[in-house]
């Protein structure tokens, strides 16, 4: 992931982006993707969410990790997920500072 310059921004790619497959995986990817996010772009997460078969919970607004980071809405949306293995809600709010 380094090498290819995904994971590194501002980085040249020195080698191609892994290939991916979620297909033998028991339980559905959960992939929270911000539209404003800095260091993943938006613009990329569908390539990966293919390969993975992710469902993407897509947060409106800026910001890298959504996680425990003080976004209810996205916080309940991974608890259930870890809980049932599974995800209904499809966007969410970003914060905004």
């Amino acid at each position: 992931m380094f090498a290819s310059g995904a994971a590194c921004n501002g980085r040249g790619a020195v080698t191609k982006n892994p290939t991916l497959d979620g297909s033998k995986l028991e339980v559905r990817p959960l992939q929270i993707n911000a539209t404003g996010d800095p260091q993943t772009p938006y613009r990329y997460h569908g390539e990966m969410a293919r390969q993975m078969n992710s469902h993407v919970v897509t947060v409106h607004g800026p910001g890298h990790g959504h996680v425990a980071a003080g976004n209810e809405v996205v916080d309940d949306i991974v608890v259930e997920y870890l809980r049932t293995g599974n995800a209904t809600v499809s966007n969410a709010p970003g914060l905004h500072s």
